[in-house]
This record gives C-alpha cells, structure tokens and sequence, in this order.
C-alpha cells in the first residue's frame, strides 16, 4: 500500500484467464493489499465476513485490527485520502497530497495467453520460484490443497463454517463434513481450556 501511495515502481501483476474467471500468477499479495486498504478489511470486514459465512476467529480480529491500525499510522486509510479530497482544510497535508494523484495511479498487468491451466500452474511456480522462493512446506500446501488432510483441516480450523472448500461433494457429504469440523473444533477448544 505504501509502494502504491508513494507512486514507488510496482512491479506488473500476472493474470491468467480461463472461461470467465481470472486467475492472479504473480502479484496477488499486491492487489489483496490494496484491495485490503480501499474496504478496510484485513481480515475482518464486510467482504471478509461474506466470504466466510461471518465466521471470524477471535485471533483474526486481533490481528485485523493491529494491521489497521499499523496502517493509520504510516500511510492513512484509503476512506482518510477520500476526505482529504472533500475537507483538505481538515486533513494531514501528506494525505491531500497523496489524495489528489491517488485515482491516477496505475498497475501494469501482464497477460499468460494461449495457455492451459497445467502450463499455468507451471508459470506460477516458474516466477514465484525467482526472487523469493516458495519454501517446500508452502509448495507442498498449494500442491495438496485439496487433498483430503487439506479439506478436513480447513473444516476443522473453522468450525464446519467459513468459505465452502468442499463445495464439489454433494450435498450428503457437504453436510457430514461441516458437522464434523463443528464437533473437532469444539473438542479442540475444550481441550485448549482444560487447566
């Protein structure tokens, strides 16, 4: 975020199109931080609380509310830079600065064109195996994400609820698994609270 109200360089954003979706190769952590900033969400707002069925751990509140308020503090919020541009009498001089070039700020993207979801997944591991690697338990987590350890441990870590990982078993299954992950989690509260 700083990189971008700062007018730093920020490096292309890789996409890949498959149907209607599209897919972000490299520079996902750019664009969810920026998207982060301008919904003030870090994990524990709107859109966040709909992606995962308004289920949020207490330690992701925490941890939202401290990347929040780390935020204030170096750049301003992205609705602090909306104000700035109304009422720039009542603002901070850096923020109306930054305010009035902030909707002229680019983000060059790149296309992966003509390619299939295999050669895809190999461009992926080929430019985020660069700079900064992608350590063997990361690859080994995005390799196996839905393996069946996985799913289980998703739906366990959130209590059967949040963003439906299993979505493609049927409804029987689907059903089984939430109340499953209901009851592990449950159990693996208790047994964080036994003395």
């Amino acid at each position: 975020m700083a990189t971008f109200v700062h007018r730093d360089l920020i490096p292309a954003v890789i996409l890949w199109r498959a149907g209607t979706n599209v897919f972000v190769i490299d520079g996902a952590h750019r664009l969810s931080a920026l998207i982060a900033w301008v919904h003030s969400d870090y994990g524990d707002g709107d859109v966040s609380r709909r992606f995962s069925h308004n289920f949020i751990p207490d330690d992701q509140l925490r941890a939202a509310q401290r990347a929040r308020d780390l935020v204030k503090i170096a750049i301003c919020s992205y609705e602090d830079h909306k104000i700035a541009i109304e009422y720039p009498q009542n603002s901070r001089p850096d923020v109306v600065q930054r305010a009035s070039r902030i909707g002229w700020r680019d983000i060059p993207a790149q296309w992966i064109r003509n390619a299939d979801h295999d050669k895809a997944e190999k461009a992926f591991f080929r430019i985020n195996q660069g700079g900064m690697k992608i350590d063997p338990t990361e690859r080994r987590i995005l390799s196996a994400r839905k393996s069946a350890t996985a799913l289980a441990a998703r739906a366990i870590l959130r209590g059967g609820t949040g963003h439906n990982y299993w979505h493609h078993f049927e409804g029987e299954a689907q059903a089984k698994i939430e109340t499953i992950g209901a009851e592990a989690r449950k159990l693996t509260k208790e047994v964080r609270l036994r003395p």
